[in-house]
Order: C-alpha cells, then structure tokens, then sequence
C-alpha cells in the first residue's frame, strides 16, 4: 500500500523517458539502501535469510547500476 510505503506514491501524469528513468533509480536506491541498512541485524538473527536478501540486492544493485547508466 502507498500509504504505508516509505516510497510514496510514483509520478502521474504524462512522463518523459527521462523523468521517469530518474524516479525509478531514485526508488531502486531507497530500497536498496533500505535493506542494506539492516543487513548486519538480520546475519545475526537469520544467516539463511541474510543469505537470501543479499542475493536480492545483488539483482536490484545490478538493475540500479544499469538505470543510472541511462542517466549519465
């Protein structure tokens, strides 16, 4: 839900491939920055799931890099 999202809700209205480039980098580096916040915490209570978020964000990191690159 948007209201309990710490990401808000996403642009409307008609968007330019720039725009809407630079808002999904955006979002990717809050989220990928919201997980790795907590990481260190998680290994100490769930090596299994520390385990499996680290290769989510290896595929969000990646998908991030690759976004940013469209900016440059």
């Amino acid at each position: 839900m948007v209201s309990s999202s710490s990401l808000g809700s996403f642009l409307t209205g008609y968007l330019g491939a720039p725009e809407v480039v630079a808002a999904m980098a955006e979002r990717l580096l809050k989220v990928t920055a919201s997980a790795r916040s907590g990481l260190l915490r998680l290994g100490e209570l769930d090596p299994v799931s520390q385990n499996i978020v680290i290769g989510i964000l290896a595929v969000l990191e990646k998908h991030l890099w690759m976004i940013q690159a469209q900016l440059s």
